[in-house]
């Protein structure tokens, strides 16, 4: 009758394929499924390149070339010593025709205050500030990877960052070092800073030591916001490329 013969039927299989057999072949697919899965993962985390780790304690010295509209090129040469984690940074122009500035930026965020000095005409522009010092390179984590370029007999990888009409790029060595590093508004308005030397350590404490010229000289007492969130790029970059003419 029908009734016996799946019983019979039922019977075949159980003997043709027994359980542990089922629950092994299951497995089995499970685990190549896995492995598929996870071969497909590896290949692709290895076609996308992880953003540079530039440290935020380094001392470096560079070149410098600023365009603005209607105006001449300002090209020139400067330092930029920075202790982020203590909250200190000190960023030199020594710029060149037509401009013959010199501009000195200590950022002191530990002591709640930014120093512009005009080395020319020995003023000191004294700004308050609160917080703590954001990260020079905090962009490179949202930042696009724009291939290889060879730059000045290096070969460097270039990382992009874009939000509205401003554009942060980089481009970087296998060590993370940078190379370049420029801020763009557009063609005819960006500055750019073709690094000669940088060492990644942690600068000492007479690169960040308040100029004479600028008399106010706050206690030090630390000041921090609580669960602030860092914002990506300083809202003290300007001063960091500051052109007075």
């Amino acid at each position: 009758s029908r009734d016996l013969l799946l019983f019979y039927l039922s019977r075949v299989v159980v003997v043709v394929f027994p359980p542990h057999l089922v629950a092994c072949c299951v497995t089995m697919r499970t685990s190549v499924v896995v492995a598929v899965f996870a071969a497909v993962m590896c290949v692709f985390a290895c076609c996308v390149a992880a953003y540079p780790q530039v440290p935020e304690q380094f001392e470096a010295r560079f070149d410098v070339e600023i365009r603005k509209p209607m105006r001449q090129v300002v090209r020139g040469y400067g330092s930029w010593a920075s202790d982020q984690p203590e909250g200190m940074s000190h960023l030199e122009f020594f710029l060149n025709s037509p401009a013959y500035i010199d501009v000195n930026v200590i950022e002191r965020y530990d002591l709640g205050h930014i120093y512009e000095v005009n080395n020319a005409t020995k003023e000191c522009f004294e700004k308050s500030t609160i917080g703590q010092m954001p990260p020079a390179w905090a962009w490179l984590s949202e930042a696009a990877n724009r291939g290889h370029r060879d730059f000045h007999g290096h070969h460097c990888e270039v990382w992009e960052w874009k939000i509205a009409t401003l554009t942060l790029a980089g481009c970087f060595d296998s060590n993370n070092n940078p190379i370049v590093f420029a801020k763009e508004y557009s063609t005819s308005d960006f500055e750019v800073l073709f690094f000669t030397t940088f060492a990644a350590r942690k600068p000492a404490a007479s690169n960040f030591e308040i100029p004479s010229v600028c008399t106010q000289v706050p206690a030090p007492s630390r000041f921090r916001i609580p669960d602030a969130a860092t914002p990506i790029i300083s809202d003290q970059f300007e001063t960091r490329i500051l052109v007075e003419f």
